[in-house]
């Protein structure tokens, strides 16, 4: 019987069929007859010539495999290690081609995605030919770059025809990344300079509401432009100058209209309101110096720190009540939103009642933030350490600390300058409610967005969000279309209390205080 088989194995060897010749040979009756064991050496090596082979064909899998049969029959031969290692290196080589691969792919695709599709189709041009997923990304690719160049198309022959606002509507068809090729942007920025053009001669003539609706519509178009921020920024100096003259603060208006009139030469409007405002300042001026003055009593009040000048806060404006409400914002954290222009803060235990209780000890003093124009006091009956100084009145400046205790301090913000909203962030204490961890002082509006310039800092947004108070209403603003509890909203709504609101990547939801 065993020569039969050892017969049968070299039929198998001369023929070619390796792998049958190794299951006869690998039997240990056959490899211990001398006849056997020769015929064990040339099998082996006729497996470590056949895994060349395979290596050299890049079937690195099956050289692998002939390489373990031969190193059963004859063990540790070096015709053996030698093939291992070359196995082994060359399946190194290919994990790493493998990953060099998966990392352009990766990159390609964000490129992709981001619009920059020529310099993906430059990355995948450089990838072997036959990868499946490139070819993929390549289809992915060619059906963007069509349907950029269709929309471009469309979007070129509105704004052609003077029709700029369905060119925008036409670009806004477009996926976000698709919207920085550049035949788009080339548009966009021809959209942007008519806009500009036809929202400056609004300023000019005095058309505000004009001005305003325009770019009120550009905002739609996706991007940032630098050319319209001019615009924006003097229709909010527009704004601030008002407030000013409501809140009674003449010089305040006078600054703000003067900074415009020399960016507007020919807004002739501006130079007429900056004379009366300057007027209404003498006047103002003349009567606070008069005798009225000392019978009023409105000399400097005691107790007040030296140089700080303290008026009352404005009531809001037509009797509305304050916006208060918690905001919730996914992935950052819960926020107590106040929007009255006077608060106490002091421990949950006090005496009295305080607008922001702490879970601190009973013994802390009472502290009072008022907001006077865009200034922050702070008053205490006893003395509060603020930026490590006794006090018991002070002008707050973005990032001073307040410490009410040894471990109860409160760190005061003021994330951007131009608003007057404000953050206090607490450290070693926290409020009653475990998912508020920050209290907002909001004056007309609050900011939810990238950087630290935000009240909300959100990196996820591409652009800021504002929600505003208006007349006790609350109302969102922003770059991205806005949805409420999943319905489209434009990028400007209202928001009502529980209202799930999602910017973007970005939800948040809005609850009344508790």
């Amino acid at each position: 019987m065993l020569i039969v088989r050892l017969k049968q194995c070299e039929v198998a060897m001369g023929d070619g069929r390796l792998d049958e010749a190794f299951e006869l040979a690998r039997r240990p009756e056959l490899r211990r007859h001398r006849r056997g064991q020769e015929l064990v050496g040339r099998l082996a090596r006729a497996l470590v010539e056949r895994g060349r082979s395979h290596l050299a064909g890049g079937q690195f899998v099956a050289a692998a495999q002939d390489c373990e049969k031969a190193a059963q029959l004859g063990g540790n031969m070096a015709e053996v290690t030698q093939l291992r290692s070359a196995v082994s290196h060359a399946m190194t080589e290919q994990r790493r081609r493998e990953h060099e691969c998966l990392e352009v792919l990766a990159t390609a695709r964000r490129h992709v995605e981001m619009g920059q599709l020529s310099v993906g189709e430059q990355m995948l041009a450089a990838l072997p030919a036959g990868d499946d997923r490139a070819e993929s990304l390549k289809r992915d690719l060619g059906a963007r770059r069509a349907s950029v160049q269709s929309v471009a198309q469309k979007a070129n022959a509105l704004l052609a025809a003077g029709d700029w606002e369905a060119a925008i509507d036409q670009i806004r068809t477009l996926e976000r990344g698709c919207c920085s090729d550049p035949a788009v942007r080339e548009i966009a920025s021809r959209i942007t300079a008519r806009v500009v053009s036809e929202a400056t001669e609004a300023i000019e003539t005095g058309r505000l509401d004009v001005a305003g609706s325009l770019m009120s519509r550009h905002e739609t178009l996706p991007g940032r432009w630098a050319q319209a921020d001019d615009v924006r920024q003097t229709l909010r100096q527009c704004r601030q100058a008002l407030d000013f003259i409501e809140k009674a603060d003449a010089a305040g208006a006078e600054q703000v209209l003067r900074a415009m009139s020399r960016r507007w030469p020919k807004a002739h409007w501006i130079d007429s309101a900056l004379a009366q405002a300057g007027k209404w300042r003498a006047a103002t001026e003349e009567l606070r110096a008069s005798p009225l003055r000392v019978g009023a009593g409105m000399g400097p009040a005691q107790g007040k720190s030296p140089g700080v000048a303290m008026r009352e806060a404005p009531a809001p404006k037509n009797g509305a009540k304050p916006v208060d409400f918690v905001l919730h914002v996914d992935g950052v954290g819960g926020f107590r939103v106040l929007g009255r222009p006077v608060i106490t803060i002091g421990p949950i235990s006090a005496s009295r009642p305080v607008d922001v209780a702490l879970l601190a000890d009973a013994s802390l003093p009472v502290i009072t933030i008022t907001r006077s124009d865009d200034d922050y006091f702070l008053q205490a009956r006893g003395p509060v350490m603020v930026n490590d100084k006794s006090v018991t009145s002070t002008l707050l400046s973005s990032g001073d600390r307040i410490a009410l205790g040894p471990r109860c301090r409160i760190i005061f913000r003021r994330p951007s300058a131009a608003s007057s909203s404000a953050v206090l962030d607490l450290c070693g204490t926290r409020l009653p409610r475990g998912d508020v961890r920050h209290v907002i002082l909001m004056d007309r509006e609050l900011i939810v967005g990238p950087g630290a310039s935000a009240h909300v800092r959100a990196d996820d947004l591409s652009a800021p969000a504002v929600l505003q108070g208006r007349d006790g209403r609350l109302v969102c603003r922003a770059a991205d279309p806005v949805l409420i509890d999943g319905r489209a909203a434009g990028t400007w709504a209202e928001v009502a209390p529980g209202a799930h609101v999602t910017i973007g990547p970005l939800g948040l939801v809005v609850a009344k205080e508790e």
